[in-house]
């Protein structure tokens, strides 16, 4: 299950997609130390990083020449452990490298007093470095200026963090102006204090209650319509960074800001009524997770009123705006009424400041699940955007086939990619936007709307296609987001060879491809800048962190980042695939991490990784490296002696109704038994383990199979039913909790894929709840879960208690303070000693006739 970051975002699922389900290589560079110790946990706290999200850690100044980039200290420096939510970048510094020939140096020495900075981003004229910090305890917007090598703070109010974080949250103007979105007096965002907001609420408020002279009370309402006027507010202001002044140009929470390419005008999407969800809808991430409708809006930076008039719609969706090249007009997509219907295309006159709406006939262009809408400009003036067909009014499902449409200005559509065997989902304009290329068949595609020619641009070239990296549209932070709008004249691909990645750069004029150079053979490319020809790598293994900046054309490599570098000197355990076939027949892979010191021919504990809906690709799992921080890194466990298995758990792609408790041994059993052939599993000692959507799988495994000698689920889900109904930890003392649809909209229409609430397939939360199987358990099994995670603890307490009805053997850890992961390096070591005292207690093969735990 996805783990939150905050509450008004269209990514919600983020950061847990990041931990458990990531993928890619270990990286390796010099030959290792003879002798290395094993992983230990308090590594973990030791290891720095660079940073993620709010636009990316790298920075290229407007000659390109200039680098800056966010690095994050060791998780032994942070001030605050309860900040998780910004991503690192609550303990980072932003570092500045003038030229490929300086070496980088440190501009905000944030350790000095526990601040963080970063979301680095350069002023036109490469003059200044605007960026975000958590000096003075909230997240508010800096200067630095390159002349009088000064920093300055631009703003004393919160900085509105709540938009996409692939984007940074503001924008600069010209040389001298920054667009940024400010909360009211006192507020911090939410991504700072959803964690500490229940104890503060909770613990002022029940003191009243000992007292008995005021009421401590809260309402929540259903059935009603509510004002967004009564609550709080951000504000759009225009930053005079030069005076130090601002302007509120706009009241109201603007978000998706999109500066017009004539530099005088912004359009935005502005929240217009709390999400109420219809009976007959089923609940999907882009209107519960948003935070409510929104409509269009524009305004003049020179602080002019705009009054927008016609056919405007009150449920936009904020990916979708797209400016004219002319800055003439501004395009977008929207609802008219209930999402039943497919979204229209609306179009906004810039000089009558009038909205117009047209039908795609007979196609729905609106996004899939975990995936932007696609819209784009030609350089005829008419739109490319992908959409699928649809049956009547019936709308396509998820694994419906998308075709990219050209639409011309009086509303007609062609399909451009009808020949196509498959269709690229992602598109990058070429430069003009006379074409745009696509990923397809493991083919880079080149369509080119005004003569609906489609040409395979790797044609003569002999290798597959992995996807194309830079600029990226879907990645995990750290490299470079595209913007809407842009337009390129190249990009950079990658080729899968092995557990190798390699680059390419494609000139889409010439068509030209070049293999790029690598600092290290398993560095990937993370940023680039086309202007002087210059690469950033990064790689990551038991040699350290490492970043290059590399000029492709001189053909020199300079050190950015060298950092724990003290993992020379600690083993990395391997990895080894496994193929196996699944209980349905499908032909799956798995790894297994090897245990420490590993012999071949040795029979070791087996401990079981387990996250449902997660498929095995070619490489091994990234976020297991030893230079991964995650408290969940399971080098410790295989630096303990275990061998740790990843099976495959494959279900049917998310938006699909899917049956995911039974279908769980399918891909698991097998998996374990062909682990025991390879000779390298004890079967004596086989144990479970997995966390959020993986302790859902750990419970359900446990009533399905009694394979195991014990089991360990963290923060897992037992009860679909109730959970469904129960109000999140973090925002239980909130204002209005009951707004926060995110776990719904998981189980209704994404991971989960219940496809309905409880009461219309009630049948089908019962049969995929493991708590109604508790019966059939006789692995002993710890639960493992803070009190501030939003799958609600009573999850837990829940299978617990239920356990402990039947008299049958479990032990309940309970973290106080702790969300969805454990933050605490306290409470991290405390849980991994009970995790290895509770195998220990059960590593003894059972005896004949004698059930585990008893």
């Amino acid at each position: 299950m996805p783990i939150r970051r905050f509450k008004h975002t269209s990514s919600e699922w983020f950061l847990l997609a990041f931990i458990l389900l990531l993928v890619g290589g270990t990286f390796a560079q010099d030959a290792a130390p003879a002798k290395q110790r094993p992983f230990e946990v308090n590594d973990l706290f030791e290891l720095e990083s660079v940073g993620m999200y709010f636009g990316g850690p790298y920075s290229f100044s407007p000659d390109g020449k200039q680098l800056a980039f966010t690095r994050v200290r060791a998780k032994k420096y942070l001030a605050n452990y309860k900040w998780e939510y910004l991503w690192g970048n609550a303990g980072s510094d932003v570092w500045l490298q003038t030229s490929p020939s300086e070496s980088p140096v440190n501009l905000t020495d944030g350790i000095k007093d526990g601040s963080g900075w970063w979301s680095p981003q350069w002023s036109p004229d490469g003059e200044r470095i605007a960026m975000l910090s958590t000096r003075g305890g909230n997240a508010m917007l800096w200067v630095w200026d390159r002349r009088n090598r000064q920093m300055r703070q631009l703003t004393k109010r919160g900085v509105d963090l709540n938009s996409d974080v692939h984007e940074r949250p503001f924008v600069w103007i010209d040389n001298d102006h920054i667009l940024c979105p400010v909360l009211p007096e006192g507020e911090m965002p939410l991504g700072m204090k959803i964690e500490l907001q229940t104890p503060t609420i909770a613990t002022a408020e029940w003191p009243k209650t000992a007292k008995g002279k005021e009421a401590a009370v809260s309402v929540l309402q259903s059935g009603i319509s509510e004002s967004l006027s009564d609550r709080p507010q951000s504000e759009l202001w225009l930053i005079d960074v030069g005076k130090g002044t601002s302007k509120s140009i706009l009241k109201g929470n603007a978000r998706s800001l999109q500066i017009s390419p004539t530099h005088d005008a912004v359009a935005f999407t502005q929240q217009v009524s709390i999400f109420h969800p219809k009976a007959s809808e089923t609940l999907g991430f882009d209107s519960t997770i948003s935070g409510g409708l929104s409509t269009i809006g524009l305004a003049q930076l020179d602080g002019t009123p705009v009054t927008l008039s016609g056919d405007i719609s009150k449920d936009v969706l904020p990916d979708s705006l797209r400016w004219s090249a002319d800055g003439r007009e501004l395009v977008f997509f929207g609802y008219s009424g209930e999402r039943n219907q497919a979204p229209l295309l609306y179009r906004l006159n810039v000089a009558s400041h009038s909205v117009a709406s047209t039908p795609l006939e007979h196609l729905d262009a609106s996004a899939v699940i975990r995936q932007s809408t696609q819209l784009e400009w030609t350089s005829g003036g008419e739109l490319i955007v992908l959409a699928a067909k649809m049956d009547g009014d019936k709308r396509p499902d998820v694994v419906a086939r998308r075709d990219w449409y050209l639409v011309t200005k009086d509303g007609k559509t062609q399909c451009l990619t009808t020949s196509m065997k498959s269709t690229p989902r992602e598109i990058w304009p070429q430069k003009g936007g006379m074409a745009f290329v696509g990923v397809a068949d493991a083919k880079i595609w080149r369509i080119e709307p005004a003569s609906g020619k489609v040409e395979d641009l790797t044609a003569d070239f002999h290798d597959k296609v992995a996807g194309i990296v830079w600029p990226s549209m879907s990645n995990f932070g750290t490299d470079q987001f595209r913007t809407p709008g842009d337009t390129y004249s190249q990009l950079v691909f990658t080729v899968q060879n092995g557990e190798l990645v390699d680059p390419y750069l494609l000139d889409i004029g010439s068509h030209q491809i070049t293999k790029l150079a690598k600092p290290a053979p398993k560095a990937d490319l993370v940023a680039y800048s086309p202007s002087t020809s210059t690469a950033i790598y990064y790689a990551t293994d038991r040699n350290g962190l490492h970043v290059w900046r590399n000029d492709l054309a001189a053909k020199t490599s300079s050190a950015l980042v060298s950092a724990n570098e003290f993992l020379r000197n600690v083993a990395e355990s391997d990895f080894k695939r496994i193929d196996y076939v699944s209980l349905n027949g499908q032909k799956l892979k798995g790894w297994i991490m090897l245990p420490y010191g590993y012999e071949a021919g040795k029979k070791y504990p087996l401990l079981v990784w387990v996250y449902d809906g997660w498929v095995a690709k070619d490489r091994p799992p990234t976020y297991d490296s030893i230079n991964s921080s995650l408290s969940l890194n399971l080098q410790i466990p295989a630096a303990k002696g275990y061998a740790v298995l990843f099976p495959s758990m494959p279900l049917a792609e998310e938006g699909l109704t899917e049956d995911p408790m039974l279908r769980l041994p399918e891909g698991v059993l097998p998996a374990v038994d062909k682990s025991i052939e390879l000779g390298i599993a004890d079967p004596d000692r086989l144990f479970l383990m997995g966390q959020s959507f993986g302790g859902f799988s750990t419970y359900g495994l446990v009533t399905q199979t009694q394979r195991f000698n014990a089991a360990v689920s963290l923060a897992g889900l037992s009860d679909l039913i109730s959970l469904y109904g129960q109000l999140g930890a973090r925002e239980r003392y909130a204002e209005h909790p009951q707004e926060d649809l995110f776990v719904e909209a998981l189980m209704e229409s994404a991971q989960v894929g219940m496809g309905n609430p409880p009461w219309k397939d009630f049948g089908r939360y019962v049969r995929n709840s493991p708590i109604f199987y508790v019966d059939r358990v006789k692995t002993p099994i710890m639960i493992i879960q803070g009190d501030m995670d939003y799958v609600a603890i009573q999850q837990g307490e829940e299978f617990f208690t239920s356990l402990y009805r039947q008299g049958k053997r479990a032990e309940f850890v309970r973290y106080w303070g702790e969300g969805h992961v454990l933050e605490s390096p306290a409470n991290i070591r405390d849980m991994w000693t009970k995790i290895f005292s509770w195998f220990d207690e059960f590593s003894k093969p059972k005896k004949e006739g004698e059930e585990k735990g008893h």
